[in-house]
């Protein structure tokens, strides 16, 4: 059974929110956030309240699933047999 990585909440938003091109002001703003609160989830010192969730997902335009960060590990390759001799 494969284990999935997930990228804290923090390390996301952050992710998501450069490759918006926002500043934490910018996200805080379209959000209706202050700038202490994304910056706190950003570093993680605070968890999201599911409302706070919808309102960056709404904000940054993407659905709440964007925040999952979910990555999966590689499949396995098969190991290859070695020929047998004759």
């Amino acid at each position: 059974m494969a284990v999935m990585a997930t990228t804290p909440f923090g390390e996301r938003l952050k992710e998501l929110r450069d490759r918006a091109g926002w500043s934490q002001q910018d996200l805080a703003t379209e959000a209706g956030l202050g700038i202490a609160t994304v910056a706190k989830l950003e570093r993680g010192v605070t968890d999201p309240s599911w409302s706070t969730v919808t309102a960056l997902a709404k904000a940054l335009g993407m659905d709440v699933s964007a925040f999952s960060g979910t990555v999966a590990p590689p499949p396995k390759t098969p190991k290859r047999r070695k020929p047998r001799r004759s």
